[in-house]
């Protein structure tokens, strides 16, 4: 059920988004030609994260940038993915089903099986070591 729900959002808001096999769809892309994150590097990130009703769940872009290895265990999968896809400077939106967010378990406000949209900007990159 979950799927065809995605579907339909992204037919209606995001017809040209691109389904990646894991399931994350890419809604939006702003693309430069610096440096390309890569699992190991250290990266610092701006996000929103909203439910498909668009309520805002959480955001840093009033603060400092997250910053964290990629690939860190500690995040979800679905976020990690979408960051591999990125380079320095770059925009981009992304929707996770929720096999790919918080699953079945749920984070505090995200209620078990949410899909999630995540609004990213992916502020710098440094390549490990």
């Amino acid at each position: 059920a979950e799927d065809s729900t995605l579907s339909d959002y992204v037919l209606r808001h995001h017809s040209k988004a691109e389904k990646k096999p894991s399931g994350l769809y890419i809604l939006e892309h702003h693309t430069t030609n610096k440096a390309k994150a890569e699992y190991g590097d250290t990266i610092s990130v701006y996000y929103t994260v909203t439910d498909t009703t668009h309520q805002k769940i959480d955001s840093n872009t009033e603060g400092r940038p997250f910053e964290f290895i990629l690939g860190d265990d500690g995040l979800i999968a679905g976020w990690t993915e979408g960051l591999s896809y990125m380079r320095e400077g770059e925009r981009m939106k992304i929707l996770l089903p929720s096999k790919i967010a918080y699953g079945e378990s749920g984070y505090g406000a995200i209620a078990p099986y949410t899909p999630l949209i995540f609004e990213l900007q992916l502020v710098k990159v440094k390549k490990q070591q």
